[in-house]
């Protein structure tokens, strides 16, 4: 059994040709545009244009080479002042760490001073190189 429900016939390799199922004129093909027989010369241009305009290139060529060298540059300027910024910022937190342990060494030996019942709490703390002055209860 055959299905005679579309037919197609192959007039051209690049034309195709369906049919219609009712038995009817099958459809107009669709044809590529024919070549003319006419050849246009090919549209030349003078020697002076052509390099006027491999020179133009050339220019554009370098001015976009020498902005993507500048963007390079400043993408690493940005990182560059980034990381110095962070660095710096470290550096605060560390010195910032350090008058904490400071000031917590500092107040341990007061309290056990203190609590030892010494006449001048502060007299202890020289041993460790730590001034009354630089501790922030003013003892």
């Amino acid at each position: 059994m055959t299905d005679t429900s579309s037919t197609a016939t192959i007039v051209d390799p690049l034309m195709v040709v369906v049919g219609d199922p009712a038995g009817q004129a099958p459809a107009p093909a669709v044809e590529p545009p024919a070549e003319q027989g006419k050849s246009e010369p090919p549209e030349t241009f003078t020697r002076e244009y052509v390099e006027s305009l491999r020179r133009e290139n050339a220019s554009f060529r370098v001015r976009a080479k020498e902005a993507e060298e500048k963007a390079a540059r400043e993408k690493m300027s940005e990182m560059e002042r980034v990381s110095r910024e962070r660095d710096e910022a470290l550096q605060r937190a560390d010195a910032a760490e350090k008058r904490y342990q400071h000031e917590a060494v500092a107040n341990s030996v007061r309290s056990l001073a203190v609590g030892l019942n010494f006449h001048s709490p502060t007299t202890q703390l020289k041993p460790w190189g730590i001034s009354a002055s630089s501790s922030r209860t003013g003892w």
